[in-house]
């Protein structure tokens, strides 16, 4: 009996052991199944489900009437502020493409104008004209040369000379020629007069002892 009691209490762990890990098994298996809807209760009836009622609303709470104030109290009144003009928001104007410059070549600058030859000084009047003296008495003395026998002044010989050079002295010289130089003075004046006629202007030049020039229209 006593091995019987001892064989038993050696088995009972494993026996325990095995019925757990069955009953382990058996609940993975039930946990595995799909879950069919209650909706019908063993005996065939359909289920009923009931509904609780809502909890009653709660009572608006009556609002109490404030009292007016006192007709003695001063009634304070704000003065609200003055209004701030909306700031504009700044937009980003288009920007306008820059269109590149023409180069523009620099201008000529225009030619001066031509007035001419400058018109000639006086002193030059005086140089052109005596040097066109040496070169009429030169061509006279090749035209005429000096005689042994020299007419008388009041012969016929002289005043025909005399004619003959006056009328080539009123005429004057043309554009291409030079000036002509005649003296008008007496040899035994104190100033020298002679008239000079130009292809443009005649005019007398008068120089006295002391220096003094003078330029005058010759008399008629």
């Amino acid at each position: 009996m006593d091995d019987l009691a001892s064989r038993a209490a050696r088995h009972w762990p494993g026996l325990l052991l095995t019925a757990l890990i069955h009953i382990a098994l058996l609940y993975a298996m039930w946990r595995q199944l799909p879950d069919r809807p209650a909706s019908r209760v063993a005996d065939g009836r359909p289920a009923i489900q009931w509904l609780l009622p809502l909890a009653p609303h709660a009572a608006p709470a009556q609002l109490v009437p404030q009292r007016p104030a006192s007709r003695t109290a001063v009634a304070v009144t704000s003065t609200p502020a003055p209004a701030q003009p909306e700031r504009p928001i700044a937009t980003a104007s288009p920007t306008t493409p820059v269109q590149p410059q023409a180069i523009t070549p620099p201008e000529q600058a225009p030619p001066e104008p031509d007035f001419g030859p400058a018109r000639p000084s006086a002193a030059d009047i005086m140089r052109r004209a005596r040097s066109d003296i040496a070169g009429i008495d030169q061509q006279l003395r090749k035209e005429f040369p000096l005689q042994g026998n020299a007419s008388p002044p009041d012969g016929v010989q002289a005043r025909l000379a005399r004619g003959i050079n006056a009328a080539h002295e009123a005429v004057g010289p043309k554009w291409y020629e030079g000036a002509k130089i005649v003296e008008l003075s007496q040899p035994d004046s104190k100033k020298r007069v002679y008239k000079i006629m130009t292809a443009l202007v005649t005019y007398c030049f008068t120089q006295y002892e002391d220096g003094r020039k003078a330029y005058t229209s010759c008399p008629g």
